[in-house]
């Protein structure tokens, strides 16, 4: 099905064309993989949330959430999983799980979640969004019999390279050359052959797929979204959910951070807040590396 006839993130007609043009070269979306607007199944005890990602999609700010708040959100029966779970992610579980050395803590999570039957029972892992995840991920989980959902947000191919980049330069892990950069990073902007691994194992109906675009998100944030697909979840009495939004750095000041970086011995990292709290004029910009 071509691109432009799958509107399969929920876009507005004018927002679709723009994702189109900017999607295309990274290739189109199968019509398997499809977005349906909440979590939840009606009728159903337990819901299992798998998380996945993708990288530079807010996935840390959502993590923290969900641990900081996990005692408010256990008594409304939403249980950010402690198995598997390491500080604010679920990463211990990927390696093993591709080894086929992960039963145990496949079988302590799915004994966790049978201690509340009853609720929305949420993994997550920047991790899972990873080729050959997907099929072991499902082999673990289908024995539990429950009602299995995988939640993805994706930033558009360009923005996530954008993102890559700056994130890269401005500690001199990378030349200050963004399509030197992107030649050796274009697999990585892929999406749809993890996608379709998701979808084939779990089934097309377990795939909830968001864009990760902070202008349509309730507040601005993912966290407001990812509560809202969860029935509305009212975040009045749970921290505030802006404190964890996170602003981009322009393309100049990236790359002169990464020439400080590698000329001094200053702490990148202070320098990165301390600009981000300024807030001067003309600092904070994205879209300006491969618009």
């Amino acid at each position: 099905m071509p691109l432009e006839k799958a509107n399969w993130l929920g876009l507005k007609p004018e927002e679709q064309s723009e994702w189109n043009k900017k999607v295309r070269p990274w290739g189109a979306p199968s019509n398997a993989v499809r977005r349906v607007s909440n979590i939840p199944i009606p009728g159903s005890d337990i819901v299992i949330i798998i998380h996945i990602g993708s990288p530079k999609t807010g996935t840390t700010a959502l993590q923290g959430f969900l641990k900081t708040n996990a005692e408010a959100l256990a008594a409304r029966k939403i249980f950010f999983v402690r198995s598997g779970r390491s500080n604010i992610a679920h990463n211990s579980v990927v390696r093993p799980l591709a080894k086929g050395r992960a039963g145990e803590t496949l079988d302590a999570i799915a004994q966790e979640i049978l201690e509340h039957p009853s609720g929305i029972h949420i993994l997550s892992s920047e991790m899972f969004f990873r080729k050959g995840v997907a099929k072991p991920l499902s082999d673990g989980f289908r024995a539990t019999g429950q009602t299995i959902r995988i939640v993805a947000y994706l930033r558009r191919p360009d923005l996530y390279a954008e993102a890559l980049y700056k994130q890269r330069v401005k500690t001199g892990r990378t030349a200050r050359d963004p399509d030197a950069f992107l030649d050796g990073w274009k697999a990585n902007l892929r999406y749809m052959p993890i996608l379709q691994e998701y979808s084939d194992a779990f089934g097309d109906d377990a795939l909830r797929i968001r864009p990760f675009r902070r202008d349509a998100f309730a507040n601005g944030n993912v966290i407001s979204d990812f509560a809202s697909r969860l029935g509305n979840l009212n975040l009045d009495d749970l921290i505030d959910p802006n404190a964890s939004a996170n602003t981009t750095l322009s393309r100049a000041v990236s790359e002169h951070l990464g020439r400080v970086a590698h000329a001094t011995v200053l702490n990148i990292r202070v320098m990165i807040r301390e600009i981000t709290a300024r807030g001067v004029a003309g600092t904070i910009r994205s879209s300006d590396v491969y618009d």
